[in-house]
Parts: structure tokens; sequence; C-alpha cells
């Protein structure tokens, strides 16, 4: 029974700090983009004029069904995606360190090989995700060269 309240518990508690996180991750990003001055200098080519600097705000000269599309893809990202994937982390690491510590209770000699195997998974882990940036800006890329 009591493990029946704890879990409930612990996924109140994800409910609740993932809507909250939400709430002021989305708050941020549309402060962010609705509250956008910025500036910047675009250099214009004409037979009149060469080189001709042109000062634009950011929300003038984008479109606004791109600037929705973003801010929806970036909101659903940080509602359902993250979320869940946090909570799926949460559960394996909670699931791994149950099964280490049960090993390690009745055999301690087994701690080295899992803080062992742990910190490999770790470094795997960072390397994964520095080879997976590069590719998902690459990929950006040519989507926007086809597009």
């Amino acid at each position: 029974m009591s493990v029946f309240f704890l879990n409930f518990a612990a996924y109140m508690l994800y409910v609740l700090g993932s809507m909250r996180a939400s709430r002021k991750i989305n708050r941020l990003l549309m402060d962010s983009v609705l509250g956008s001055t910025l500036r910047y200098r675009r250099v214009t080519f004409n037979r009149t004029h060469r080189g001709l600097i042109v000062t634009c705000r950011w929300l003038d000269e984008t479109p606004t069904a791109r600037i929705i599309t973003r801010c929806t893809q970036d909101i659903r990202a940080v509602d359902s995606t993250l979320p869940q994937n946090l909570m799926w982390l949460v559960d394996v690491a909670n699931g791994f360190l149950t099964k280490l510590g049960a090993v390690v209770l009745f055999t301690p000699l087994f701690v080295f090989p899992g803080v062992g195997l742990g910190v490999v998974g770790l470094f795997l882990g960072n390397m994964y995700l520095k080879a997976q940036l590069s590719v998902k800006r690459e990929t950006r890329y040519y989507i926007q060269i086809c597009s």
C-alpha cells in the first residue's frame, strides 16, 4: 500500500513540477519573441544605391506565420517531449540505482564495476549528445536550403 502512495506522490510531484516549469519557460519564450526589438543591419544592392544599409526590426520582417509556427513547436517540445523524457530518465536512473543497491547490499565488491559502468555511460552519453548537436545543425541547414 505504501508503494502505491509513494508512486502517486512522485507522479503528482512530476505533474505539478512540469506544469510550473512549462508555465515559466513559455512565459519567457513569449516575452522574448513578442518583446523583440532586435535591430540588425542588412546590405541591399541595387543600381542607384550600392551597399545601402537598412535597419529594420526582426518582427517587421519575419512572416507572422513563421513566428507562430516556431513558437508552437517550441511550446509543444517544452510541454510534452521534455517532461516525458525527464520522467523516463528518472525511471531508468531509479531502476539502475535500486538494482545496483540490491547487488551491493549482498556483495559490496560490485560497487566498483557499477560505478565504472556509470562513468562509461556518462562519457558515451556526452559523446552522443555532442554528435547529435552537429547532426541536427546540419539537418536544419539542409532543410533551410531546400525550402
